[in-house]
């Protein structure tokens, strides 16, 4: 099997559950979007192609195929490196089919390499110098998602 199972098929399928959009419809905006139609001349202009969809949901369909396509490529490093970690093929079968960044990231963690200031520490048997270094990143980052949390429930 190949190191993605996603195709730009399921992309357009996955794209379509996801807006709520005929997959015929997600098929025809991708096509203009690929012949470099901005998508207020699609939404205006070819609504005969794709069932009048406003620009807005044109401009969605846009932002979420960019990301599977961006899944898609994480996907086939995160699977290369599982491959060569030799983990279970069930494992392996989750990480080519998801459609989840969560869910793909959380099988890859166990086999994700520390930071190198880590290793380091780790390698010269300073394990608890390791822990403080995971620590303070851990904290830091705690931080700056308490930080972001209100700004985005401002109006």
């Amino acid at each position: 099997m190949s190191a993605t199972a996603v195709t730009a098929a399921s992309i357009v399928d996955a794209v379509a559950a996801e807006c709520s959009v005929e997959r015929s419809a997600v098929e025809a905006v991708f096509q203009q979007l690929d012949q470099g139609l901005s998508p207020v001349y699609i939404a205006r202009f070819q609504r005969s192609t794709h069932g009048a969809l406003q620009e807005g949901l044109v401009r969605r369909l846009m932002r979420v195929r960019a990301q599977f396509e961006e899944l898609d490529r994480r996907r086939a490093t995160v699977v290369k490196t599982l491959e060569k970690e030799g983990v279970p093929e069930k494992t392996l079968e989750r990480a080519r089919t998801t459609t989840d960044r969560f869910e793909l990231e959380d099988l890859f963690l166990p086999f994700r390499k520390p930071e190198p200031e880590v290793q380091m520490a780790m390698d010269r048997g300073l394990g608890g110098l390791a822990d403080e270094f995971t620590k303070r990143v851990k904290a830091e980052r705690a931080a700056e998602q308490a930080a972001e949390a209100p700004a985005a429930e401002a109006p």
